[in-house]
């Protein structure tokens, strides 16, 4: 399972979640984490019990996600904000990948 993760909501950047974060990621073995907002997520994810990897904007974290993607890989984006139009934007690129000419 490969997370993406968007701590967009002020509760979740002030870090009132984040004791549950643990348990919440306990499926998930890579995580690809957002960090546009003033937050230090690799440090709050020093703790996690996946693998975590931090980008500064969706369209590097997007084009790595791609680089990386394996068939059936399932995919868990969570955000509390529009998260950039992310999944539309991975939905495009994957159905020019596997489109049948």
């Amino acid at each position: 399972v490969i997370g993406i993760l968007d701590f967009a909501s002020n509760s979740m950047r002030a870090g009132h979640h984040l004791d549950k974060m643990p348990a919440a990621l306990a499926a998930v073995d890579v995580l690809y984490a957002l960090n546009t907002y003033d937050f230090d997520m690799q440090q709050q994810a020093m703790h996690w019990p996946c693998q975590v990897q931090v980008f500064s904007n969706v369209e590097e974290l997007l084009q790595h996600l791609l680089a990386h993607l394996e068939p059936k890989d399932a995919i868990l984006m969570m955000s509390n904000k529009g998260f950039a139009r992310l999944r539309y934007q991975l939905l495009e690129l994957l159905s020019k990948d596997f489109s049948v000419s």
